[in-house]
C-alpha cells in the first residue's frame, strides 16, 4: 500500500510578551475535546499536529509541527471554518502568537514507515 502524499511544516512562533499563561490555558481547555479536534483536523486534511513550548532568555515560543494533504488548503479551510474549536483557536492565535516574527524551520530528515 502506498503512503499518501503529505506536506509537512515546522514553524517557530514567538508568543507575545505576557501571553504564555493564556496560551497554556487554551491548551488545557482542549483536554476532553479530542473528538472535536479530530473532526476539525479531518476537515482540514491534517493527519498530524504537535505543538511544543520552547522557553529561552529571549522569551517563550512554540514549535508547531503539522502534516497535511495540502498546507494551503488546510489554511484556507481553517480560516473559513465556523466550528467553535476553530473560532476559539483563531482568537487564541490573534492574542498570543507573534506570527509576524514566525520562522519556518528547514526539515533535515523525515522518515515515515509505510503501512504494510
Amino acid at each position: 500500500m502506498e503512503t499518501p502524499h503529505r506536506e509537512t511544516q515546522c514553524i517557530r512562533i514567538p508568543l507575545r510578551a505576557g501571553q504564555t499563561d493564556r496560551f497554556l490555558a487554551w491548551v488545557r481547555s482542549m483536554q476532553g475535546r479530542e473528538a472535536e479536534q479530530l473532526d476539525a483536523m479531518r476537515a482540514e486534511g491534517v493527519s498530524f499536529e504537535s505543538i511544543f513550548l520552547e522557553t529561552s532568555e529571549r522569551g517563550d515560543s512554540i514549535i508547531f509541527y503539522i502534516k497535511a494533504a495540502s498546507l494551503l488548503e488546510m489554511q484556507r479551510v481553517f480560516a473559513l471554518s465556523t466550528r467553535t474549536i476553530d473560532v476559539e483557536a483563531r482568537a487564541m492565535i490573534e492574542a498570543c502568537w507573534d506570527t509576524e516574527h514566525a520562522t519556518v524551520l528547514a526539515p533535515c530528515l523525515e522518515l515515515i514507515v509505510p503501512p504494510r
